[in-house]
């Protein structure tokens, strides 16, 4: 008996998750349960920037769209656990992520899982200078956007070092490029 409860308990939340996903998809992109097989499992741009979008939103997502070219987020609810949802994507170019104030270095393991990054936003973030030493996988990376509190030649010094880990990435802190 106690295993047919199991099973029953299963199905159960199973269900529960497919009316989920049917809802998000039905109320984010008018796609009913019958059209989400026509999903694309690759994507242009999503501008999501200024919206209410959070870590909810971005697992719906990445459970069906495997590529992104572009993903603006900046401004959003996302924290640590949307980055470790797109983590599990098999590439996003441009992530987007200034002024996400749920962003610190806990999200840094999974944003360097995201190897195919060429652009990473991390401004007005809890992300700092020192913080980005952690993302020495993401050797793609052309351009790198933070900011910053410290003094003009602390900021000097640690993009450096940082340009030793990406030679072929432009810094840009504080909204100013760092050579």
């Amino acid at each position: 008996m106690g295993s047919g409860l199991y099973v029953c308990k299963r199905v159960n939340e199973l269900f529960m998750k497919n009316k989920k996903e049917a809802c998000f998809w039905k109320r984010h992109f008018n796609k009913t349960p019958d059209e989400l097989h026509l999903i694309p499992n690759k994507a242009g741009r999503f501008n999501y920037r200024d919206s209410e979008i959070d870590d909810e939103f971005l697992y719906w997502i990445t459970l069906r769209i495997k590529i992104i070219d572009q993903l603006d987020l900046d401004n959003t609810l996302v924290t640590n656990e949307g980055i470790k949802h797109l983590s599990t994507m098999e590439a996003i170019r441009e992530l987007r992520l200034k002024g996400c104030g749920g962003i610190d270095n806990g999200c840094m393991e999974y944003l360097n899982k995201i190897s195919s990054l060429e652009l990473l936003h991390l401004g007005s973030t809890s992300i700092d200078l020192d913080d980005l030493k952690e993302l020495g996988l993401l050797q793609n990376l052309k351009l790198l956007l933070v900011s910053s509190g410290e003094s003009e030649a602390v900021i000097k010094e640690k993009v450096a070092v940082l340009k030793q880990m990406f030679p072929h990435c432009k810094m840009n802190v504080n909204h100013n490029i760092i050579d």
